[in-house]
């Protein structure tokens, strides 16, 4: 909160960097001033809306956020409702362990990306299909508009299959922001972006912040 009103947390996180903003708004404009519309490199992230409007980049939806939403259709579906989301989570699983076999050196480059093809067809016939249940039929529609985005790390074996980094990154904030409570001023919010942008930055390159 700064000024007593709701505000919200953004963060940017690659290897070597972590970058955090505060704004009065949940939309994607942070991103868009941060990477600028024309961004063309890759974005690993939940499903949410705004990042469909980075139109250049290469997308990785967070495979972490989608098994979970299978394992929460799970806990409540019956009878022919449960085939859809076990088949969405087996695929899932098989293409991770897809990912762990070319860690071991068990397959090349190249068989990585023809096994990449070969899920988003499969993922492409189990969605097809309208479904009955109204919960399995949002999820379809959710994995149809982002077949392209759903294996990304097979043809792209530098890239994560989750958005695990920002998940972490926003952790410590959150603890921070629940122990007192938010800022006064916006300025203050700035001042509390900058300085946990390198309080992180350095720690994960290894630097001293106080000597920074």
């Amino acid at each position: 909160r700064v000024n007593g009103k709701t505000a919200w947390l953004h963060d940017f996180v690659t290897e070597s960097l972590t970058y955090y903003v505060i704004d009065p708004t949940r939309s994607g404009q942070p991103s868009k001033a941060l990477l600028g519309e024309e961004y063309s490199g890759v974005l690993i992230h939940d499903g949410w809306s705004v990042y469909d409007n980075f139109r250049n980049a290469r997308h990785q939806q967070c495979l972490a956020h989608l098994m979970r939403r299978c394992h929460e259709l799970l806990e409540t579906a019956v009878g022919g409702a449960v085939r859809f989301p076990r088949a969405v989570l087996d695929l899932f699983c098989q293409s991770l362990s897809t990912r762990d076999r070319y860690a071991l050196g068990e397959l090349t480059g190249h068989g990585l990306r023809i096994l990449s093809g070969r899920f988003t067809e499969t993922m492409r016939r189990l969605v097809a299909p309208v479904k009955s249940h109204a919960a399995n039929e949002r999820l379809a529609k959710h994995l149809e508009n982002h077949l392209a985005d759903l294996f990304t790390f097979l043809r792209e074996p530098a890239v994560d299959a989750t958005n695990w980094r920002a998940e972490q990154a926003i952790r410590p904030a959150g603890g921070n922001r629940k122990g007192w409570g938010g800022n006064r001023t916006w300025n203050g919010a700035e001042v509390q972006a900058i300085l946990m942008t390198i309080l992180v930055t350095a720690n994960q390159q290894a630097i001293n912040p106080l000597n920074f």
